[in-house]
């Protein structure tokens, strides 16, 4: 079982739950921007949720299938083409041999999964095949590049779950929860109102790395000695930008970190687009 890469799109990786673990080492994380939506598209063949997807962000690949084949692709929104033919998403799509299947554009959100039955076999990396331009050999899918699908582990092609429904209800509210971050009670009264109060906007500066905010506060805090951040931190720059670490970002920063937002909650931000309105709410 393979499938390769006719044409790549705007930035496909392939993730799974990432690098757990090894933040101590200096390795990033890494892993699927949506944890959940991954972990629904495996669910949906059967498979366990942290095994390897391809991550699509935003154009898609197209792709071609060599044997027939059991995918499914979730999102929130997406145009995705089986042979020219506009297919359904969120559920098990059927290949055939020479199948081309072309995911156009992830209409709602950013990040598109397709999960395949069975293992995709690439070099696995402190645990993990996730994608990463310091780790990994390759930094995203390009043209011409062959994936093989391992399905020796499995002991029935017929383990698919297609009555799973997938909940995308909550990616509609703009709150973000959080909880205060190591250097939050060194910010003015003034500075913690505006962090928690404001409604702020997605940037266009938008990577697997961080997110920025628009606008900024006006803070007197210092750079702090290199200390830990986790993907979900929200460090506040001498400038007065706000920037979200995501799944690729560096495990040391020199930053305040002025807020931690829970994991849940970073699948939703990172569905959100650029301009998109969103509010902090502190969790106690």
């Amino acid at each position: 079982m393979s499938f390769s890469v006719i044409r790549s799109g705007t930035y496909d990786t392939l993730q799974d739950k990432g690098r757990q673990l090894m933040a101590g080492a200096g390795i990033p994380q890494s892993g699927a921007m949506d944890t959940y939506l991954m972990g629904m598209a495996n669910l949906l063949l059967g498979n366990t949720p942290d095994d390897t997807c391809l991550e699509v962000f935003c154009f898609g690949p197209r792709l071609r299938f060599y044997q027939p084949m059991r995918i499914a692709i979730t999102a929130l929104d997406a145009n995705v083409y089986l042979n020219r033919e506009k297919v359904a998403i969120n559920k098990v799509i059927r290949l055939d041999e020479e199948d081309e299947l072309h995911i156009e554009q992830v209409v709602q959100g950013n990040f598109a999964y397709v999960a395949f039955l069975g293992d995709i076999d690439t070099a696995l990396i402190a645990g993990s095949r996730a994608f990463h331009s310091s780790i990994t050999h390759h930094q995203r899918l390009e043209k011409g590049m062959h994936f093989p699908i391992d399905q020796s582990a499995i002991t029935t092609l017929d383990r698919s779950h297609s009555n799973i429904r997938i909940d995308t209800n909550g990616y509609t509210s703009n709150y973000i929860s959080v909880f205060k971050g190591p250097e939050f009670n060194k910010l003015s009264a003034d500075a913690q109102y505006q962090l928690l109060h404001n409604e702020w906007q997605l940037s266009g500066n938008m990577t697997r790395m961080g997110f920025q905010l628009k606008d900024r506060i006006h803070h007197e805090l210092d750079d702090i000695l290199t200390a830990p951040v986790f993907p979900g931190t929200v460090q506040l720059n001498h400038a007065g930008d706000l920037m979200v670490l995501m799944k690729d970002a560096q495990t040391t920063g020199g930053y305040p970190r002025v807020l931690q937002i829970m994991e849940e909650d970073l699948n939703r931000l990172a569905q959100k687009q650029a301009g998109s309105p969103i509010r902090f709410e502190l969790v106690t």
